[in-house]
């Protein structure tokens, strides 16, 4: 709206400019010629603020959207690394189950051959002492 009242003003002036020529008044007309270009000045000034304000703008909804993907992204990878850490976990958790079992049963093993081996320790002793 700003825009174009001075538009609107640009054009009355450039009327005016041109009625002072031809009514041969070149005081007036070199006037309204300085306000015509203050008039041009204000409006390119005023373009290149809003523009300036409109491209900031998308810069910061850019940015925005930058640190918004980033944080997707790193929760992400934190919730992979999360899953890949139970994961471990719980692998670390069946292996050491399993050594359990395996153990014990070695420990059964080993305790029924000791057993065998001390009743035929203690078979040949009895026959020994006969």
């Amino acid at each position: 709206e700003e825009l174009d009242d001075r538009g609107d003003e640009i054009g009355r002036l450039l009327a005016a400019e041109a009625r002072y020529k031809r009514e041969g008044d070149y005081l007036r007309a070199a006037e309204a010629r300085r306000r015509i270009e203050e008039c041009q000045q204000a409006v390119r000034t005023r373009r290149t603020e809003l523009l300036t304000a409109e491209a900031e703008a998308r810069r910061e909804a850019l940015e925005k959207g930058l640190a918004e993907s980033t944080q997707r992204m790193r929760e992400q990878w934190l919730a992979e690394d999360a899953a890949r850490t139970a994961e471990d976990e719980a692998t670390q958790a069946r292996l050491a189950a399993r050594h359990a079992r395996e153990r014990e049963a070695f420990e059964a093993r080993c305790g029924e051959e000791r057993r065998r081996c001390e009743q035929a320790a203690s078979r040949s002793n009895g026959v020994r002492r006969a």
